[in-house]
């Protein structure tokens, strides 16, 4: 998979690299499938499903599916009727793994749409 999307634009075909990158996506939340993926970001007819990759390897937690569901939860409820539920949701996320980058970036969004972005609700350790 990884010399699929690493190949130059000519010797691979949009479809496949495009699948191979889902299929990265769906399996490997780490660095080095990072860099691959971000590497696709220079073929300008890779960079929508580029981007759809990076952000289901940033959304998925490494090792909790409690994690994992959550944060499905949070973004369904992510419209301007339900933020303030998302926000709860997130907060959640937040007090299980208070590591996991995401939780933190989707609540800090919620409260920003929400005008309740303050300092003090910022989440970040000093």
């Amino acid at each position: 998979m990884q010399v699929l999307l690493s190949s130059p634009p000519s010797s691979a075909g949009v479809t496949e690299k495009k699948r191979a990158l889902a299929s990265l996506a769906e399996l490997h939340c780490s660095q080095h499938a990072i860099a691959v993926v971000a590497g696709c970001l220079q073929e300008e007819h890779m960079v929508h499903a580029a981007e759809q990759a990076l952000t289901a390897i940033w959304l998925r937690h490494p090792s909790s599916a409690d994690v994992n569901d959550m944060v499905a939860s949070g973004l369904r409820l992510m419209r301007p009727e339900s933020y303030a539920q998302a926000v709860r949701v997130f907060d959640a996320v937040c007090a299980t793994d208070d590591t996991f980058a995401e939780g933190f970036n989707k609540r800090a969004t919620l409260k920003y749409l929400l005008n309740e972005c303050v300092e003090k609700d910022w989440g970040v350790k000093g």
